[in-house]
């Protein structure tokens, strides 16, 4: 898994939202459950006047504790940042995912179960 760039909803005003300028960041609710992607071109229209739901990309496939090889994929691909999102049973965010960490253990044909591995350190590269 990797750490995930994510603000709270409420944060989006003020300084704490300055990295967004630089690349896709998750917004998140108060308990961490996310609500859409943003990016600076959001940011601004939201600082503009926008409502958070005008200026937020959807957040794509959740990949959820449990799934597959192909659940994990369909996450990365979904995400406008190419970074899928894992969240556990609560739907908060545990961490993210890229096609990258899955298709090394892609088979083609079935054997669609190693996503411990896919998601492990000593996964192929």
């Amino acid at each position: 898994m990797h750490d995930m760039e994510r603000i709270a909803a409420n944060s989006l005003a003020g300084s704490e939202s300055a990295h967004v300028l630089d690349r896709w960041t998750l917004v998140v609710d108060d308990d961490g459950v996310p609500f859409g992607w943003i990016d600076a071109d959001g940011l601004r229209r939201y600082r503009g006047g926008a409502s958070l739901s005008d200026i937020l990309s959807a957040v794509g496939a959740q990949f959820r504790p449990g799934g597959n090889l192909s659940q994990a994929l369909d996450a990365a691909l979904s995400s406008p940042s190419s970074m899928g999102i894992a969240v556990d049973h609560e739907g908060k965010i545990v961490g993210g995912i890229l096609a990258t960490d899955v298709l090394p253990w892609w088979k083609p044909g079935g054997g669609l179960n190693g996503i411990a591995h896919a998601l492990s350190p000593q996964a192929p590269r």
